[in-house]
């Protein structure tokens, strides 16, 4: 793949992996060390995936619509949106909430939830469609995968960092959580949040770049791949006169499309 614009995605997806990644690892730990019950952890993050879901549906719409009113910015001004919304909920979670006692579970909840319905879109509303808009169909399989192996593999690394800038820079004890005292607990949150945040917000920062440069490429990548899908086809078959294609012939009518784009 020679196009910028797939390049652009696969190191988003590397940034914006990592807080994922480095704040699915350590979010039950840090939960505990503030005083929440296993269960009550389970039912911040049960919330939260159930935001999910209606996330992802909302995107796919949300995409759509974008990019009908503004081809080729659309998706990705939605994508800026969502890390933002995602840097700002974050930040709130692991800042600003009180967090010398369980007494804000709800709290919590509904501000996991917050950021599990805005922080989602990037997915099914700009990544998704934005490759299959520059990578012909016949590739799609073996380049997504590709995709996904290339952000995923670097951004596992995310929860090793998180746990170095804790214990060494942030001033973190790995005694038990029921070992340690009220100040040793409180000393521990405040440096896993603080650790948390900087693995979240550095790479959301550079994943918005990354968006943003990608509204200088993403036009011309998709018109270079229909130029070549086209003459891929001109080589492979011979082109049909576009007078004489018959509508309820599908392949005819995709090469007489083809032929109006080389002409």
């Amino acid at each position: 793949m020679k196009l910028p614009t797939f390049w652009l995605l696969v190191l988003q997806g590397v940034f914006g992996c990592i807080p994922w990644n480095a704040y699915g690892m350590y979010s039950p730990l840090w939960m505990e060390l503030i005083g929440y019950t296993p269960l009550q952890v389970a039912f911040i993050g049960s919330a939260g995936r159930l935001a999910n879901v209606f996330s992802g549906i909302f995107a796919g719409f949300l995409g759509d619509w974008s990019h009908r009113c503004l081809p080729y910015h659309g998706r990705l001004l939605c994508a800026e949106a969502s890390v933002l919304f995602g840097m700002t909920w974050m930040t709130i979670m692991l800042v600003w909430i009180p967090k010398d006692s369980a007494d804000h579970l709800y709290l919590f909840a509904g501000i996991y939830m917050a950021f599990s319905l805005t922080a989602t879109w990037t997915p099914n509303s700009t990544n998704r469609p934005m490759i299959a808009d520059i990578v012909p169909t016949w590739a799609r399989a073996s380049v997504f995968s590709i995709f996904c192996m290339a952000e995923r593999v670097p951004s596992s690394f995310a929860g090793y960092f998180v746990s170095f800038l804790a214990e060494s820079q942030f001033g973190y004890h790995k005694p038990d959580v029921e070992q340690l005292s009220d100040a040793g607990r409180a000393a521990n949150v405040r440096a896993l949040s603080t650790a948390l945040a900087l693995m979240t917000s550095i790479p959301w920062i550079l994943c918005i770049f990354t968006y943003s440069s990608m509204h200088f490429t993403y036009n011309g990548d998709v018109q270079k791949t229909a130029r070549r899908v086209a003459q891929t086809k001109q080589i492979a078959y011979k082109i049909v006169d576009p007078e004489d294609a018959d509508e309820g012939d599908a392949e005819k009518c995709l090469l007489a499309k083809a032929k109006k784009v080389l002409e």
